[in-house]
């Protein structure tokens, strides 16, 4: 600032001074937010993940559960049906 001070009065030195302060200060909670930003997605992105993992093992429990269902009952029917056979062929 020393050099700089030879082409600027004491007055308006201050003034840079101040402004520069001013925009240091601006930097900071810029910088402050935009980190309170980061953590915030960084949240969310982490809870929409476990939320569409947590999807996934719904969709996988339904479609294991309904074709589990799906197998007993045509095993079922499947039963049924050789029963019928057998005691058709005994008349």
């Amino acid at each position: 600032m020393e050099s700089f001070s030879q082409f600027v009065t004491s007055g308006e030195c201050a003034h840079i001074k101040a402004k520069l302060t001013q925009v240091k200060r601006y930097w900071e909670e810029l910088r402050d937010h935009a980190q309170r930003l980061e953590g915030t997605i960084t949240g969310k992105a982490s809870a929409q993940q476990k939320y569409e993992e947590n999807l996934k093992q719904v969709d996988n429990a339904k479609s294991h559960g309904l074709f589990a269902a799906i197998y007993r009952i045509s095993l079922y029917f499947s039963k049924i049906e050789y029963q019928n056979a057998y005691y058709n062929s005994m008349n």
